[in-house]
């Protein structure tokens, strides 16, 4: 291969431009969603430093036992760690996507349930040659001007960032104060000024600190720390042309923590794939690297594992007509302490 021919390769290989395919989006059968899903499948550059791993949704509900409980706040896509759990219904293997999808909210309005893990902070679903295979969920809507493809990344447990120093010790001293039943509400305060003090040492008299590590009362010490994470992108693609057939991305909406966090990036594509930087252990979504921990506690430098998740990515379909196998989505309750992802606000199709 000479010169020319090779840097065209490597522009090829990860470019700002969008580049077009030829799809047809009049045809809804399910082979043909499925390749306009594909086409558009983003690659996910996970942090050098990760050990918190994305899993089927299946690996996870075999880790775990359904259970009823009392929701404390039904409407928010996160709970503190409830006090207590209700009657156990189905555990591991009992569990399947038909009994899931039948704890819903026509059969269930005024119920709630949530997936428990056995282990609260499973490191997920093995990689292959730095290579994760787990699959990726995505569903789709139709605009005036082409289509929004949501492609959703399941991973069963979401971990702080590891702060540099004294803040280091924050994660650990949340999960102590949450985890001893004895500690007091006096001492969690306590230990709670100790560690805000350690942030503003860190961080310098006068500078602002990540949003994310504001503390508030016991259920914010452990900032991060909480069972199952759903983590989506929005990508919106359109004719090349007006009244064309050959498609582009037109704009990806990265999500990231709380929904006013995420944002329209500039995104870089492999083919006609978007790179996502995925954040450490938080997994926030980016269309670029972070180096240096950002405002919402996020750094994300991309040399970890890749995730081709075009490779192994499932159409869900819709809330009222799910593909086989994936009634799961109609599931009204909690994985871990995270809502399940047709209860959030940025569910796409009904």
């Amino acid at each position: 291969m000479n010169i020319k021919k090779l840097l065209f390769s490597l522009i090829i290989l990860s470019s700002s431009k969008a580049y077009p395919i030829a799809l047809n989006l009049e045809d809804s059968s399910s082979a043909n969603r499925l390749k306009i899903i594909q086409a558009f499948a983003p690659e996910v550059h996970l942090d050098s430093r990760e050990k918190f791993f994305p899993s089927s949704v299946h690996y996870f509900w075999t880790h775990c036992t359904l259970r009823t409980f009392q929701d404390p706040n039904p409407t928010s896509s996160m709970i503190p760690l409830p006090k207590s759990f209700g009657p156990a219904i189905a555990r591991g293997e009992q569990i399947t996507a038909a009994l899931l999808g039948s704890y819903n909210q026509t059969n269930y309005p005024d119920q709630s349930f949530i997936l428990w893990p056995f282990n609260t902070e499973d490191e997920g679903e093995a990689r292959v040659r730095n290579e994760v295979l787990s699959p990726c969920y995505a569903h789709m809507k139709r605009t005036d001007n082409g289509s929004i493809i949501q492609y959703m990344f399941f991973y069963p447990f979401n971990s702080p960032t590891p702060f540099l120093g004294a803040v280091g010790k924050l994660a650990d001293v949340g999960k102590k104060v949450i985890d001893t039943a004895t500690e007091t509400v006096e001492k969690a305060v306590q230990l709670e000024q100790q560690a805000e003090g350690s942030i503003r040492q860190f961080f310098g008299a006068g500078r602002p600190y990540p949003a994310q590590i504001k503390l508030s009362r016991v259920q914010k010490l452990n900032v991060g720390w909480h069972p199952g994470d759903w983590e989506h992108i929005d990508v919106y693609i359109k004719p090349e042309q007006k009244g064309g057939n050959d498609y582009v991305i037109d704009k990806v909406w990265y999500s990231r923590h709380a929904l006013k966090d995420g944002r329209f990036d500039t995104f870089t594509t492999v083919g006609t794939h978007p790179v996502v930087y995925s954040a450490q252990y938080g997994h926030a979504s980016y269309g670029y690297t972070i180096s240096v921990m950002n405002r919402l506690a996020d750094r994300a430098n991309g040399q970890g594992a890749r995730w081709y998740t075009w490779k192994n990515v499932v159409d869900v379909g819709t809330l009222n007509n799910p593909t086989a196998g994936n009634e799961w989505i109609r599931f009204k309750g909690r994985w871990g302490l995270v809502a399940a992802p047709s209860q959030q606000v940025w569910w796409l199709t009904k």
